[in-house]
């Protein structure tokens, strides 16, 4: 029960020329370089999990999201990647990189990213309280709002 992105959304904004020359896309991770030599910053991004609980069950629904992060945490996480001890990390603030047909927009909502043990997805919590996604987070949905999920997404 989970639905999601191979990429982040600035990955399907680039030519597939752009792409060959300037980014890089694994299961886990995306890095675009910046068009500009000069001022331009580059993108780092990472891939995790929203997980809504769903109402008087035990399973959960799961949006898979990419997350965009500075540089510095990208280079942290990929150097804690493969160690045992890397949910001990702090949580990592970013921004939603993904849009999610359901919710008012989503891209650049204000996120926390937490590692968790070597192969696990991070978990990514969201910050804006006033979001749907938000309140679906916190409060969980029902077997219904997965119906409406996949009929969105299949049309």
């Amino acid at each position: 029960m989970s639905y999601g992105a191979d990429a982040p959304i600035a990955w399907y904004e680039l030519s597939e020329s752009e792409r060959a020359r300037r980014a890089e896309l694994t299961s886990d991770g995306c890095v675009i370089a910046s068009r500009r030599w000069f001022f331009g910053r580059d993108s780092f991004f990472l891939r995790g999990q929203i997980l809504l609980p769903l109402a008087e069950t035990n399973e959960t629904f799961s949006w898979l999201v990419w997350v965009q992060i500075d540089e510095r945490d990208f280079l942290r996480a990929e150097e804690v990647w493969l160690e045992e001890t890397r949910e001990n990390e702090p949580e990592t603030e970013g921004f939603l990189a993904t849009s999610l047909a359901p919710y008012p927009e989503t891209v650049g909502l204000p996120v926390a990213l937490r590692t968790r043990p070597v192969g696990e997805i991070p978990l990514v919590l969201v910050r804006d309280e006033h979001h749907p996604l938000s309140a679906e987070q916190r409060n969980g949905i029902t077997w219904s709002r997965v119906q409406e999920f996949a009929e969105i997404l299949m049309h």
